[in-house]
């Protein structure tokens, strides 16, 4: 679709560059275009992308996917005001999460294979110290809960994310 829509913008910057005519009415099209199909999804995706009409596989591709990142603004939201002094994220977009968190965000590895539940699972047990906290992704390869406090549940997507105050 975005090859056809490229061709059709050379044709029609070639068809205003020689017939000086068309410009006002092309003109026209183009904002009653951007007024009535475009503006409104554009609203929509930078107000509320979750409720963008999607077709299910572009929504599991873009929302529900593990590594979409959505959750995450929610997530910080919930985490800055306890100001925590270490989260460890067990969650597919972990490296997202520590780039736009405040605060110190340790990503261990989450082998797909189920392999690192294990290591996870004892590093969590280790970290049980006052302001740390663990934020987990409903993943079939990572650990299922923290020891600790639930705290809050993120679900504005599946698999949710729940955040866990490790402290003892």
């Amino acid at each position: 679709m975005t090859l056809f829509m490229l061709c059709g913008a050379v044709l029609l910057g070639d068809l205003l560059e020689r017939e000086r005519n068309f410009r006002l009415p092309i003109f026209a099209f183009i904002l009653i275009w951007a007024l009535t199909l475009w503006l409104p999804f554009a609203w929509t995706a930078a107000r509320s992308p979750i409720s963008l009409q999607l077709t299910e596989s572009d929504y599991a591709e873009y929302i529900n996917s593990a590594a979409s990142g959505f959750g995450l603004s929610e997530l910080i939201a919930v985490l800055t005001p306890r100001q925590p002094a270490h989260v460890i994220g067990v969650l597919a977009n972990c490296v997202s999460l520590r780039e736009l968190a405040s605060f110190p965000v340790e990503c261990p590895r989450v082998n797909p294979n189920g392999e690192d539940i294990q290591t996870i699972s004892q590093l969590l047990a280790t970290s049980r110290e006052a302001n740390t906290y663990a934020v987990l992704e409903a993943l079939a390869y990572a650990p299922t809960s923290a020891p600790g406090t639930p705290i809050a549940v993120i679900d504005v997507r599946q698999p949710h994310l729940t955040i866990y105050d490790l402290a003892p």
